[in-house]
């Protein structure tokens, strides 16, 4: 959407969503987005996957193609 669009549709909302949209702008005006989202820890995830030995390997034809045979 672009930002014409985004304000021909302005006169449209209704109140609470204006001031929904006006706290929304203000935040990431003030960078309160990036103070909400909590830092990134490294490791949490560490050994809940996996991945096969053949992962690199060659996939023929009949994957792409959809060919049962």
């Amino acid at each position: 959407m672009s930002v014409a669009q985004i304000i021909e549709e302005l006169p449209k909302l209704s109140h609470e969503e204006r001031a929904l949209l006006a706290e929304g702008l203000a935040d990431v005006e003030l960078g309160e987005c990036e103070k909400r989202t909590k830092p990134r820890t490294p490791g949490l995830g560490k050994g809940k996957m996996w991945m096969s030995d053949d992962f690199d390997e060659y996939l023929g034809d009949d994957f792409w193609l959809g060919d049962d045979a």
